[in-house]
């Protein structure tokens, strides 16, 4: 749209095939779908009464399944993809992530509240390791 009013070779062109009623249409759905989705965005974040840290529990136990999942499948069949190109980007996104958590600071945390990691929760992100052949938490 913007490039519509900006370019004066397609604002010439609008005006050549007549259609500056189509681009007013437009205009007007655009605004109307841009009020409706921010209005419902703002609707959903206000109903939602849950944190982060009272799902934290049903998240970790969905990585861990999926994580064994994931490592007994590349075993079953010997490193074949898709297998092994899941586990190598799951490895890449948690050597990313671990370095994030690290420089994180909870208010208030007690002494001993971390992981022998150093980390909160990090127990939870436990990389696939390759050992003779084979995948192991």
């Amino acid at each position: 749209m913007r490039d519509w009013e900006t370019r004066k070779d397609l604002s010439a062109a609008i005006k050549a095939l007549q259609l500056e009623g189509w681009v007013t249409n437009l205009k007007d759905a655009n605004t109307a779908f841009d009020t409706r989705y921010v209005d419902r965005a703002q609707k959903e974040g206000n109903t939602i009464t849950e944190s982060l840290t009272t799902r934290r529990g049903d998240v970790t136990e969905a990585y861990l399944t999926l994580r064994n999942r994931l490592n007994s499948w590349h075993n079953v069949k010997y490193g074949e993809d898709p297998f092994g190109k899941t586990v190598n980007a799951i490895n890449a996104l948690i050597d990313r992530y671990v370095p994030l958590t690290v420089s994180r600071t909870r208010v208030n945390e007690e002494p001993g509240e971390r992981d022998a990691c150093g980390v909160l929760g990090c127990n939870v992100i436990v990389k696939i390791h390759r050992a003779n052949g084979g995948f192991f938490v």
